[in-house]
């Protein structure tokens, strides 16, 4: 036992490097008949194997983990900046458009938007968005989502933005709104027509 440990703890040296080599590849058997008679000794190697060992590949699969965790957040919150910049210089680009075909409305006649489909092309090939020109004019033909035959900037945007971004939630619900304002105006025309009709029936009766 004496050569063992002297061996292995001789010096401060020798006794770090026998720990390290537990910490590193825990192995106690090499220390079991040493140990036998040795209760505290064998408590204290268990603890510094779980401790040592074990705890430091835990800390280290923690340290690891936390890191990619925030380099992964942090790539998304570049990714939603460069999306969100991006954004805005497509929309200012689509409103600069926009501008050029209109003079005293707000509104577009679907038919005058068509002499954009040249600049509409060289927007989309610049942000690398892929199209085909007959996309250009369905697209066109369905940026009307009120129904009222001309186009405004705000669907002029979305429409060139529906393109250029794919389905978006926002989108979604974007639609569903413009959908039930149209309806609710139409309602409201409707009833109002009713109510004009209904109060001549009833001067004339």
């Amino acid at each position: 036992d004496r050569q063992f440990f002297g061996d292995r703890f001789g010096t401060i040296g020798q006794a770090m490097f026998s720990l390290f080599q537990l910490a590193v590849q825990p192995n106690l058997l090499e220390y079991q008949a040493q140990t036998a008679n040795r209760p505290f000794l064998l408590c204290f190697l268990v603890v510094f194997v779980i401790f040592g060992s074990f705890g430091m590949i835990a800390l280290l699969t923690g340290v690891i983990s936390e890191a990619m965790f925030e380099k992964n957040i942090m790539r998304l919150e570049d990714e939603r900046r460069e999306k969100e910049f991006k954004r805005r210089s497509m929309v200012k680009a689509c409103t600069e458009m926009f501008d050029k075909v209109i003079i005293n409305s707000n509104e577009c006649p679907v038919e005058e938007l068509f002499q954009l489909i040249p600049e509409i092309c060289s927007f989309f090939e610049v942000n690398n968005v892929p199209y085909t020109r007959h996309d250009l004019h369905t697209m066109i033909e369905l940026m009307d989502t009120d129904g009222s035959g001309a186009i405004n900037r705000a669907e002029f945007c979305r429409g060139i933005l529906q393109v250029a971004e794919e389905v978006r939630p926002m989108l979604i619900m974007e639609l569903h709104y413009d959908s039930l304002a149209y309806f609710r105006g139409r309602m409201d025309t409707c009833m109002e027509q009713m109510q004009h009709e209904h109060e001549e029936i009833r001067l004339f009766r």
